[in-house]
């Protein structure tokens, strides 16, 4: 299981300290991914599980169409909006 696909299983818990732990994981071992975290992070200290979801289906979106990209997180995190 990749790490989007945590935080979305995650979020259909409404698992708030899960996530955060989850984010603050991905902060730690992917310092690269900062921006992305920030992002969900922001989005879960509003508790705005709706935007957060969405988020992170547009990311599932995007790594399908990136997933012959080079970079190990090229399935796990994509570029642009959700990491890099």
């Amino acid at each position: 299981m990749n790490h989007v696909e945590e935080l979305i299983g995650l979020g259909q818990l409404g698992y708030i300290r899960a996530i955060q732990l989850k984010l603050d994981e991905i902060g730690t071992d992917h310092p690269e991914h900062a921006d992305f975290v920030s992002q969900m992070r922001s989005l879960i200290d509003r508790f705005d599980l709706d935007q957060y979801m969405a988020t992170l289906k547009t990311c599932t979106r995007m790594t399908t169409e990136t997933k012959s990209a080079t970079s190990p997180w090229s399935s796990t995190i994509p570029r642009k909006r959700c990491g890099s």
